[in-house]
């Protein structure tokens, strides 16, 4: 009984025409609200995507990477990617050119060419790069991670690499490959990390490489100097061997101690210059 007297006392103090109005004038309101907030959104969505769409009409390349001249999918500085950008200007001339190498020699003095390298975390504020997680099991681990990446280098004595290593604070670590003939011990040569020489000039070996579909030609000698090369059209001679015991047992024990390597492989080649026969060791992470 008492629920039935509070609720006629609460419609005897209620005004209907008085909530009709209130309601209608809310509901009034919220249309007008949500109506401009609808419109605001379209129209700065379709800004948005005509400025969009001319910045990617402009530089396609910001469909893989927000930051202008970055590879793919990397994690990568502003500054690589500005000298990147230019890189791949360079070889779009170089190619267009028909393989003048004027241009392609000019950029390598001044600011260099890619060259892969291992990381590892820690690389310090305001140096350029551009890595990628390992695909390798052996460098994913959170004791002493690893990954893979470059940077731009124009030589890699043993004066510039020291630089480089300081300039980083040894959050790189180079590649070296070995070099054996007869029974002298192995050379060792800094070569970009997962590259193999198509054949060996000398004391020099030559690779070839490609970027944004072009194709162009390197040599770095014992001493560490990058020199761009004409393409050629063949690759020298060479065959995958078992390596020699006597040549492993040259090697230093450390290089499987540090966590990046896990095995071998050695490949012989025919040296132009010598016209002899050479052994190369080439440490692998993984395959």
């Amino acid at each position: 009984m008492e629920h039935v007297l509070n609720l006629v006392n609460f419609f005897k103090f209620f005004d209907v025409r008085e909530f009709i109005l209130k309601s209608t004038f809310l509901a009034i309101t919220l249309f007008i609200f949500f109506s401009w907030h609808s419109a605001i959104e379209v129209a700065w969505a379709q800004d948005t995507e005509t400025s969009l769409s001319a910045n990617l009409s402009s530089n396609p390349q910001l469909l893989f990477h927000p930051i202008d001249g970055c590879p793919a999918n990397s994690k990568c500085t502003a500054d690589l990617g500005k000298v990147r950008k230019m890189w791949i200007e360079e070889l779009k001339k170089f190619q267009a050119n028909k393989n003048s190498l004027a241009g392609l020699k000019k950029f390598q003095q001044n600011y260099g060419i890619p060259f892969n390298l291992w990381f590892r975390p820690g690389i310090p504020k305001g140096q350029a790069y551009a890595l990628w997680d390992s695909p390798c099991d052996l460098h994913r681990n959170k004791r002493s991670p690893r990954y893979i990446g470059y940077i731009f280098l124009s030589q890699v004595t043993q004066d510039s690499v020291s630089h480089i290593l300081k300039k980083y604070q040894n959050t790189i670590e180079f590649h070296h490959v070995y070099l054996f003939k007869g029974n002298n011990a192995p050379v060792p040569f800094t070569i970009p990390r997962d590259e193999y020489p198509i054949e060996i000039q000398g004391q020099k070996l030559v690779f070839l490489a490609e970027d944004e579909g072009v194709i162009y030609q390197y040599q770095i000698s014992v001493e560490g100097k990058i020199e761009m090369m004409a393409p050629t059209a063949r690759a020298g001679a060479f065959e995958t061997i078992p390596c020699p015991p006597e040549l492993l047992a040259k090697l230093d024990a450390s290089l499987y101690q540090n966590e990046v390597y896990s095995g071998h492989l050695c490949r012989s080649y025919h040296n132009e210059k010598t016209q002899e026969r050479t052994t190369l060791l080439f440490p692998f992470a993984c395959h």
